[in-house]
């Protein structure tokens, strides 16, 4: 799997994070795993030291709040993303390209995406968490159908019984995967 951001995007996409509202540390890795579906899910090793560059910088600042320190963008920091507006907007196509396909399972009240990097699945409305699937491939998915649909209740030779529900993963090379999801 390709890295997320390419060299000195993640400082632009932290920035930009900050320009939203003043976040902690932890809020901003948080964040950063909900945005990617918890495929990028960054250390604080990774996050921390950018922010403390940032500060050295001058393009943000922190104040201690409830013991924890919170970071504000300063308008060194708005200038910079005012600057870079062009490659922000590229970073963010980049980013939003990588999702392929979304299809829902309504009877288990989950969710599949497609992306670059595989399958990942979450609840309904995307709140808990995403993962990835297993036993789907873990490189680009183009499309995704989950089978049967509400057009086709029952199958032919299950005696009028539902049809077990399948997820089907296209790919570019490496044909249609399959995979079960239990239970109709």
């Amino acid at each position: 799997m390709s890295p997320v951001f390419r060299h000195g995007s993640l400082r632009l996409y932290l920035l930009r994070l900050l320009d939203e509202e003043p976040r902690h540390g932890y809020e901003v890795i948080r964040l950063l795993r909900d945005r990617f579906m918890g495929v990028y899910s960054p250390s604080p090793g990774t996050i921390y030291p950018r922010l403390a560059r940032l500060e050295e910088e001058g393009l943000v600042t922190h104040d201690e709040e409830n013991g924890r320190k919170v970071y504000r963008i300063t308008e060194a920091g708005r200038e910079e993303l005012r600057k870079r507006s062009t490659e922000l907007d590229e970073l963010e196509a980049e980013l939003s390209a990588s999702v392929n396909d979304i299809v829902r399972d309504d009877a288990k009240q989950m969710l599949y995406v497609a992306t670059d990097f595989g399958v990942l699945r979450g609840d309904g409305d995307g709140t808990g968490g995403w993962h990835v699937t297993k036993g789907l491939p873990r490189f680009e998915i183009t499309h995704l159908e989950i089978q049967p649909s509400a057009r086709v209740p029952t199958c032919v030779g299950l005696g009028g019984k539902a049809c077990p529900t399948l997820i089907y993963a296209a790919t570019h090379s490496q044909g249609i995967w399959k995979l079960p999801l239990g239970g109709p």
